[in-house]
């Protein structure tokens, strides 16, 4: 069985995601968008995919941001199809569990497009938002090693 993440600890995480495809979709500002609502809909996985190409495809990046295209463009399509699978498993079931890559995928998505508004803030420390970046850096680096 695979292991999933509590949904509590993501569902800010689900929002933002969602509320980034409403948003865009009803051509409105993101502050106007109620994430808890938008989560009920579902992300509209080909919307995050075609979001994160636009932002990240090579053709807009600076050559000098992509020194290997080869592996550039595998580590995108990489990415491109884990957060068309987390959309759709959202888009069947929004309250379906996430597993931690599902999770650390939809954590690239909102930091990529712009979602991501603010550090969360608990009283005093932040939480721990370095583990979910420093996993997928890993797991990125794991899928360009040959």
């Amino acid at each position: 069985m695979t292991a999933t993440v509590p949904t509590e600890a993501t569902q800010r995480l689900r929002g933002l995601v969602a509320a980034r495809s409403l948003a865009d979709r009803e051509g409105i500002a993101l502050e106007s968008v109620d994430a808890d609502e938008a989560m009920m809909r579902g992300p509209d996985a080909d919307h995050v995919a075609e979001r994160l190409d636009r932002v990240l495809s090579p053709d807009v990046r600076p050559a000098e941001e992509i020194e290997e295209p080869v592996q550039y463009r595998r580590a995108l399509q990489t990415l491109l199809g884990a957060a068309r699978r987390a959309g759709e498993k959202l888009d069947a079931d929004p309250q379906a569990p996430l597993t931690p890559v599902e999770s650390m995928v939809f954590e690239a998505v909102v930091r990529t497009d712009g979602s991501r508004p603010s550090l969360l803030v608990r009283s005093g420390p932040y939480l721990a938002l370095s583990l979910p970046g420093r996993l997928l850096a890993d797991a990125v680096a794991r899928q360009l090693t040959p």
